[in-house]
């Protein structure tokens, strides 16, 4: 088998994760949007965050209009409880 054979399939193969983020990718930007965050804090968000859940726990944590130890505290234990 040639790359392109391999690059098609691998191709084949990564849809159905590709159309879950963006799904989840979708739903955080409609979520921001109503937080009143713009495109920049939102992508900036999305960039520096190891999981989707960091995402959304995130935005709860600013939307409450707690402090940066709560976000600090939640995005660690939400990352590195595994």
């Amino acid at each position: 088998m040639n790359n392109f054979t391999f690059f098609k399939r691998g191709f084949k193969n990564g849809i159905p994760i590709f159309l879950g983020y963006v799904a989840v990718s979708f739903t955080f930007g409609i979520a921001a949007k109503k937080a009143g965050l713009t495109s920049f804090e939102t992508i900036l968000i999305s960039a520096t965050n190891l999981t989707s859940a960091g995402q959304f726990a995130g935005l709860d944590v600013i939307t409450a209009g707690s402090g940066y130890l709560a976000m600090i505290l939640t995005q660690l234990v939400i990352s590195y409880s595994q």
